[in-house]
């Protein structure tokens, strides 16, 4: 058996150390080019690949409710997998508190998890179930951090963990999703701020009822990807909300007008008065009352899986003249529903 004397060994670390400082110049100067999420896709798996040529990994990011986070990139590596049980773990929300996410977020090292110890804790979560499927018996967590912010977690199949080199990675991964979600927010409000330059420029030429509904169903379909579910306006008595604009998809407009008693609102009832004591668009959750007054609104519920609605007053400076639904994930923004 080789013997290593003192100075081999030292050598070695020298090797060793070169290598790292190598292998992360390598993949610092990748970054540099880095712009988007599919850039950065690149540089990650070509990294990974290196380090572990068959290991799989998820890059998750925090979602914007700050307590779930979701996939941002992964890579199944050569590994096996249930493709539908592989389609739910990208897809789901898992919570930050989670019993795993919250310990490697409150690790300031890697951490090495046994798939088949945490499964027998009894942890419910479709990720762990997905590791075994592909027969990943170990995996190591490391939170990715821009400075003090935390961005999400790595999770990555491999049996030896090289500190350095991970921290070294996981340190310029949350530094690059941190540029590219800033970049993105500035596209996306520069996209906002053209569409909502060309609806005051067509807001102008309004003439009809048709032509209003038109302007409008635009600027929510470029902006949310959804259209009015019902546009109320205040009738001259100040109490009584009348349909004046709706989803002609699912309704005809002789049926609104023949009960239009039915379909109107009161600013006295409680979800109403809710909406206009707020100064931003609120989410009401759908129940079977707001379901028959909102114009079958069960039926776009049903083919769009949603259960809630945004409603949003329509005012002239500090004067309320009706409101709006509308249904949609994203919220839209007040000034929208500001004359």
């Amino acid at each position: 058996m080789k013997q290593f004397s003192e100075p081999d060994f030292k050598n070695q670390e020298i090797l060793q150390k070169e290598s790292e400082k190598s292998f992360l110049l390598d993949f610092s100067n990748d970054m540099t080019a880095v712009r988007s999420r599919e850039d950065l896709a690149l540089v990650v798996r070509k990294a990974f690949r290196q380090l572990n040529p068959d290991g799989g990994y998820v890059i998750r990011k925090i979602n914007a409710d700050g307590t779930t986070m979701s996939a941002y990139l992964h890579d199944t590596g050569g590994s096996p997998f249930d493709a539908a049980l592989l389609e739910q773990v990208l897809t789901e929300k898992y919570p930050i508190h989670d019993g795993i996410q919250n310990r490697i977020m409150d690790s300031y090292i890697p951490l090495l998890f046994n798939v088949r110890q945490e499964l027998q804790r009894g942890y419910q979560l479709s990720y762990l179930d997905l590791w075994e499927n592909m027969g990943f018996k170990t995996m190591v967590g490391i939170a990715l951090r821009n400075g003090e912010t935390n961005v999400g977690l790595l999770l990555l199949s491999i049996d030896e963990i090289n500190i350095p080199i991970l921290q070294g990675i996981c340190s310029q991964i949350a530094i690059a999703i941190g540029n590219i979600v800033a970049n993105e927010e500035i596209l996306r409000r520069q996209a906002e701020q053209q569409l909502m330059l060309t609806f005051s420029n067509d807001i102008t030429g309004v003439k009809t009822k048709s032509d209003l509904d038109y302007v409008i169903s635009s600027v929510l379909e470029g902006l949310f990807q959804t259209r009015i579910a019902v546009l109320y306006l205040l009738a001259e008595d100040q109490v009584t909300l009348r349909p004046y604009l709706f989803d002609r998809q699912f309704f005809q407009e002789n049926e609104v007008a023949e009960h239009e008693a039915f379909y109107s609102l009161n600013i006295n009832e409680q979800h109403i008065r809710l909406v206009f004591q707020s100064s931003q668009p609120i989410l009401l959750d759908i129940d079977e009352n707001l379901e028959a007054k909102c114009l079958k609104l069960s039926i776009q519920r049903e083919q769009r899986g949603l259960n809630s609605v945004y409603a949003s007053a329509l005012r002239l400076g500090e004067q309320n003249l009706g409101m709006v639904w509308m249904l949609g994930g994203k919220q839209p923004p007040v000034t929208i529903f500001q004359v």
